[in-house]
């Protein structure tokens, strides 16, 4: 029996980058134990939750990329969500009083800039709609959660929850059918 490889060969570009994710790695683990050391050695504000919520976002986009649904607007919305999530530990942790009214500006510019890369390839997006449907949904939830009075309100939640409002309308309007196919892939049953 005769087996024919018919896989490509694997180029320069893609060795260097699985050296480097593989070296990358151990760096980040290396980082990872030895900010809390360090911060207990030191003491003080609890700045190495900070910095391990910074190298596990490094982890997540760098080091081990998707392999799976990997797209530009998943991408945008698992950056999005790390951001989010980090300036909130600075505001919990580090320094008070400001994410509130922060988190909802970057909320608002990376719906925009999602909106933009759907639109910009809508042929080709169609089929990776679902982080931004998830984006979308998480920044009504926030914002309504916000408007009933938990946090405090501000001009930005208020406008974060209008882009989605705005949103969810423009997409059921123009592409509910696409929309359907979405959801019915994702949350099929028999």
């Amino acid at each position: 029996m005769n087996i024919e490889i018919i896989y490509p060969s694997v180029g320069k570009p893609a060795l260097f980058m699985a050296h480097f994710r593989k070296v990358l790695r151990w760096f980040l683990i290396v980082a990872a134990v030895a900010c809390p050391i360090i911060n207990l050695a030191v003491g003080g504000q609890l700045w190495c939750l900070v910095a391990d919520w910074v190298i596990l976002g490094f982890w997540d986009i760098l080091a081990k990329p998707d392999v799976i649904e990997y797209s530009l607007i998943r991408q945008t919305a698992k950056i999005t969500i790390y951001v989010c999530v980090l300036l909130v530990l600075i505001d919990q942790l580090l320094a008070p009083g400001w994410a509130s009214f922060v988190v909802p500006i970057v909320g608002c510019g990376a719906l925009i800039v999602t909106v933009v890369i759907f639109v910009s390839d809508l042929h080709t997006q169609k089929q990776n709609m679902m982080p931004m449907i998830w984006m979308v949904l998480l920044a009504l939830g926030l914002s309504s959660v916000t408007l009933a009075g938990w946090p405090e309100k501000s001009w930005p939640m208020i406008a974060l929850g209008g882009l989605s409002l705005l949103l969810i309308i423009v997409g059921l309007i123009t592409l509910h059918r696409e929309i359907l196919l979405e959801l019915k892939k994702r949350f099929h049953v028999k």
